[in-house]
């Protein structure tokens, strides 16, 4: 399966222009056996004129998020999706739960 995460983007800037947008992933608490934010899925909007707003769909595939464990699994838990333009920005986020 996927998950698809949409966002809204502006251009709110002075000049037209391009935003690629990250999608990142935060593990539940306590996994260990990942990075504290990982890039899973990214998407460019194409040129978007001065004051021009589109929506960007991003369809992340679910085995992006498993991990080696002997085996690939997909760890249960809440996560927390996080929309940026890159790893250390606060972006947007909004937390799903898989069982």
């Amino acid at each position: 399966g996927s998950m698809a995460v949409s966002v809204r983007v502006a251009n709110e800037g002075p000049r037209e222009g391009r935003e690629t947008v990250q999608v990142y992933l935060e593990p539940p608490l306590g996994a260990l056996e990942r990075a504290p934010r990982e890039l899973v899925g990214w998407a460019q909007t194409g040129l978007l004129g001065v004051g021009e707003e589109v929506g960007v769909v991003i369809d992340v595939p679910l085995e992006r998020l498993r991990i080696w464990d002997g085996a690939w699994t997909l760890p249960a838990g809440t996560y927390r999706v996080v929309v940026a333009r890159h790893v250390e920005d606060p972006g947007l986020s909004q937390t799903v739960t898989l069982p």
